[in-house]
């Protein structure tokens, strides 16, 4: 492990280096593989974590079809911060490993100590969630571009495959899926990774049903 890690830690770079050593040693260590998760959305948090070595990744929806990565995080970063600072909080996304790690980990009672010696790290901490909170509004901006460009396309082709089907036959028995089109339009107005599935898999009748 590099020894040289703790100084870059951002939450804790008003500290001297002596201080600084001294603290992050008082810390407790722990080791884990790739694939464990620190923490799961929705626990409740009492502790900061603070990667040594490796990498995490933050996850919202972790281990489901709507699983949507926020943000990849490095030796020398933290995370799970807003567990100091709301006790009756829980964990608003999953912090996964991506590879064997070693983190170093901060009781919210342990924070309080070091906030009364130094309370210049409140700024710090303030700027660190800043950061955050700007990386996950990109990501999440980002993802929900995407999803409203796949759910334009599948609008266009339903659309497309409903005019097919009034035109080919009213009166077949095809036209039987037509109530079910304001049931998929509706799915499509709320754009989960299951919801668009179910959209694309209704196309596909829809094309089969056109060529019958």
């Amino acid at each position: 492990m590099d020894p040289t890690i703790s100084l870059r830690i951002p939450l804790f770079k008003s500290l001297s280096k002596l201080d600084l050593f001294k603290l992050v040693n008082e810390l407790p260590m722990y080791k884990f593989k790739q694939g464990e998760f620190l923490f799961r959305e929705g626990e409740h948090g009492d502790s900061l974590f603070i990667l040594m070595e490796g990498k995490l990744e933050i996850v919202l929806g972790a281990d489901t079809k709507d699983e949507m990565i926020l943000n990849t995080c490095t030796s020398g970063q933290c995370v799970g911060e807003m567990s100091l600072i709301m006790p009756e909080g829980t964990r608003t996304a999953s912090a996964r490993l991506k590879e064997n790690s070693i983190v170093r980990v901060m009781t919210r009672e342990k924070f309080n100590e070091l906030l009364k010696q130094h309370p210049q790290i409140a700024y710090s901490m303030v700027e660190i969630m800043s950061e955050r909170l700007d990386s996950s509004n990109e990501t999440s901006f980002n993802d929900l571009v995407a999803k409203n460009h796949a759910l334009q396309k599948a609008y266009d082709e339903l659309k497309a495959a409903q005019a097919q089907i009034i035109e080919k036959d009213a009166s077949n028995v095809n036209c039987k899926l037509l109530p079910i089109f304001n049931l998929v339009f509706c799915l499509m107005f709320c754009p989960t990774q299951k919801n668009l599935v179910l959209v694309q898999k209704f196309y596909l009748l829809v094309k089969w049903a056109v060529i019958l």
